[in-house]
């Protein structure tokens, strides 16, 4: 006899659950990728800023105006590392984690605030967490970029909600953790354009010229004013002009999987034949295509997230070396325009999201795996040096000779680089 069949579980409650089992996931893979890869050695830079950190007498050194670069947030988070009695691996990437959990929770109310559903909220969270941030997140010496990125995040929900107070606090926080943080009163501006209301240019006007937006763009050109005539350049000047091609491709393909990252820049670079060469080209060409459309054509989120990701990029395009941890920010911004995208029962669009959300969990276990391999690399030459130290004893200095300046398939990883 066939049991009666269960009467399906309300929207919301059925909403709820699958709220539940996503939050549960996000926990399990961040706790998953800190304890595979976030115990591993510390690498150059990372005893680098531990070092520079040890030397500050007092908290309030951290915040020092003439210290380079000027990241007071993230010398004090390394003030506080230094102070522990051993700053174990697993301590300093701790910080780190945390505001990348404080992340994935603001890139799941941005996608509320942009207009998604609950569970294109859901959506937008889990394709955050799966996008590959390892190294962003297990890199010491990097924690500015997470940091940057949950207060630029919070001042932009900050912004859609029009709470003055809480947008100009955030985004001097998010300046005081990186430099970077600069372009965001150009996403301010860029909602505003394309999102226009009734009364044309007049009304355009006094909506750029609200507090809102003004406060943190005069903000942004003193700052500019200070670092240009006030400071020595001693970071991120204007890239030569030989570099940008290949900062352009590296910036362009961010987002998308390692694989294909991977051979268009060999494409580009000539290493992988005509053909490749030829292949390439095609892909930017319908690349550049496919963008255009997007904003002739696109809604004004869609719009707003072209150009917002595109100011984003920019910046390390122009300014340095483009490394993949730089897309950090920009992938919240899409995962959660992709999440407002997700209408409710469009199949195809879920289809769509799974697939790329596969396709950064897959570049996220290999970026594990790749920097678990390098951290253990570092471990073994630092227990050989320790055994040297031991024999020959405190006097006689040691040389380290022919380690790579940067490791990993695509050399972002700086192994011995200081």
């Amino acid at each position: 006899m066939q049991a009666p069949a269960r009467p399906a579980p309300p929207d919301g409650e059925a909403t709820r659950g699958l709220g539940l089992a996503v939050g549960l996931f996000t926990l399990l893979w961040v706790a998953g990728i800190y304890l595979f890869a976030g115990r591993g050695e510390l690498l150059a830079e990372d005893f680098k800023n531990l070092h520079e950190a040890a030397q500050f007498e007092r908290w309030q050194d951290a915040l020092a105006l003439e210290r380079e670069p000027l990241r007071p947030l993230h010398h004090l988070i390394f003030y506080a590392l230094a102070r522990l009695s051993e700053p174990a691996p697993a301590w300093t990437r701790l910080p780190s984690f945390l505001l990348h959990l404080g992340s994935c929770w603001l890139v799941f109310r941005l996608a509320g605030a942009l207009g998604a559903s609950a569970r294109g909220r859901l959506a937008a969270l889990l394709l955050f967490v799966l996008f590959p941030s390892v190294v962003a997140l297990v890199t010491p010496a990097a924690v500015s970029g997470p940091g940057r990125a949950f207060f630029v995040l919070a001042a932009l929900l900050a912004f859609l909600r029009g709470r003055r107070l809480a947008t100009w606090l955030c985004f001097l926080l998010a300046l005081a953790f990186h430099q970077s943080a600069i372009v965001l009163p150009a996403l301010f501006a860029a909602w505003i354009l394309t999102h226009p209301a009734p009364g044309g240019w007049r009304a355009l006007a006094r909506r750029l010229a609200e507090p809102l937006v003004s406060v943190p763009a005069a903000l942004t050109v003193l700052y500019l004013v200070y670092q240009t005539f006030f400071r020595p350049q001693r970071f991120h000047g204007a890239n030569s002009l030989a570099s940008l091609p290949a900062n352009t491709v590296r910036g362009a393909l961010a987002l998308f999987p390692e694989p294909l990252r991977v051979a268009c820049v060999e494409a580009f670079r000539g290493s992988s034949g005509t053909f490749a060469l030829v292949l390439a080209g095609l892909f930017f060409t319908v690349l550049a295509a496919a963008g255009l459309r997007l904003f002739v054509r696109g809604s004004p989120l869609a719009r707003w997230v072209l150009l917002a990701v595109t100011f984003e990029l920019l910046l390390p395009i122009l300014t340095t070396g483009f490394a993949q941890r730089y897309a950090y920010f920009s992938a919240g911004l899409v995962a959660a325009g992709l999440g407002a995208w997700l209408a409710a029962g469009a199949r195809r669009r879920l289809v769509a999201l799974a697939a790329l959300g596969l396709l950064w969990a897959a570049d996220s276990v290999r970026a594990a795996h790749e920097y678990r391999a390098i951290s253990a690399r570092a471990r073994s030459v630092l227990d050989d040096c320790r055994a040297i130290r031991a024999e020959v004893g405190p006097e006689l200095p040691i040389a380290v000779v022919d380690l790579p300046e940067s490791a990993g398939r695509e050399q972002e990883i700086l192994f011995f680089s200081l």
